[in-house]
């Protein structure tokens, strides 16, 4: 059976409607016994799931326990083109709920929904995750509409780092087992979207492991991704669900704090280049011709970041980043930013990026080569 028949959009009202009977008395009280609202202040998050995280934590019920995230951000970016013309991107407050539920049904089976609502030019709303979660131990088993342990994409900054490009959500079943409280692997299978041409690939995999300190003030970890074509960047043309081979990747990162200071560092790759597809023959890689090798591409990209805390509820960082072969992104970027928690519910941020373009890279219309770039971004951010 594919993964892709198992839907749980509708889980929550389901649960509802039946009130739960699968969660007995003493499931529901050693819940309430742990997991209590949070109180301490608005903590500064550093990845896509440490975001996903964040929240007051409110106990709705013994089986229930729910947590929202508001987002308001502003960006304006520059671009100027080796023409000496200029182009400049001014839109309007881009706005983002996120809303969390999480369902205890058993203390070792647990259902976790993420839903958002976006609003740029026009209101989008989907399902982010809707998974299943067993928990045995130092076993674990996920199913379900999830993002897989596919890189860590730590930043400080409002503006995400250019090698997100590797992010990927997908229909999946992803088992991890924990060795001792400090070393996790994990193993996934996921539905496939994009195969070669007359395969017959249903699915793909990947593999991961994290080393974490007892402290947990450093964490190092790797991971593998079969085909880096099902990341959610769409790194093939609009609508090509088949190409000419299957692209793996890996991923590397690590995260070591020391006094007031935090570094991360971390590197997206591509195992070999994507090569675009004329028709359906497969010849060897050795007679590709020149022309359609000149049009491959092997995306890679890392980012190193430097951050200070003076303070609990303040944080400077730096940024440093590297890209190569990735679509319309400079290959240098460098920034600074600055954020403020004023209390447990209310976070303001503001980043400034320069991007150096490599020469002949990134053309407009008109073949005008881009050199350079200004980013500004500014975040409000409200925990609930």
């Amino acid at each position: 059976m594919r993964l892709s028949v198992l839907h749980f959009r509708t889980w929550p009202a389901v649960l509802l409607a039946l009130e739960l009977p699968l969660l007995t008395n003493a499931a529901a009280e050693e819940v309430a016994d742990h997991r209590e609202p949070a109180t301490q202040a608005a903590r500064f998050y550093r990845s896509p799931e440490e975001r996903r995280e964040v929240g007051l934590d409110t106990q709705l019920t013994n089986w229930l326990l729910f947590s929202g995230l508001y987002e308001i951000e502003k960006e304006y970016l520059e671009e100027h083109y080796q023409n000496n013309t200029t182009t400049t991107e001014d839109e309007g407050a881009a706005q983002a709920i996120e809303a969390v539920f999480e369902v205890t049904l058993y203390p070792w089976l647990i259902a976790e929904f993420v839903f958002e609502v976006e609003y740029d030019t026009g209101y989008f709303a989907r399902t982010d995750e809707g998974l299943i979660a067993i928990e045995s131990e130092n076993w674990g088993l996920k199913i379900g509409r999830q993002y897989l342990p596919f890189g860590e994409y730590y930043s400080h900054f409002v503006s995400s780092p250019l090698l997100e490009f590797g992010e990927t959500r997908a229909t999946s079943l992803i088992a991890d087992h924990a060795f001792n409280d400090n070393l996790e692997v994990a193993a996934f299978v996921f539905d496939s979207d994009f195969d070669k041409p007359n395969g017959n690939n249903a699915y793909d995999w990947g593999v991961a492991v994290e080393y974490v300190s007892s402290n947990e003030a450093t964490r190092i970890g790797a991971s593998y991704l079969s085909d880096l074509a099902e990341t959610d960047e769409p790194l093939l043309e609009e609508h090509v669900y088949t190409y000419r081979r299957r692209v793996p990747g890996w991923s590397a990162y690590a995260l070591v704090g020391f006094d007031h200071f935090e570094l991360t560092a971390e590197i997206v790759r591509a195992q070999r280049a994507f090569l675009p597809l004329e028709g359906f023959a497969m010849p060897d890689e050795e007679e590709v011709e020149e022309t359609e090798m000149a049009a491959a591409f092997k995306p890679t990209s890392y980012n190193l970041e430097l951050a200070y805390f003076p303070r609990p509820n303040l944080q400077f960082a730096v940024r440093i980043e590297h890209s190569d072969e990735l679509q319309d992104a400079p290959a240098w970027r460098y920034g600074v930013s600055t954020t403020w928690r004023a209390g447990k519910y209310v976070g303001v941020s503001l980043d400034y990026l320069y991007g150096k373009f490599k020469k002949g890279f990134v053309l407009d219309d008109n073949d005008n080569e881009l050199d350079h770039s200004h980013q500004v971004a500014a975040q409000v951010v409200v925990e609930f």
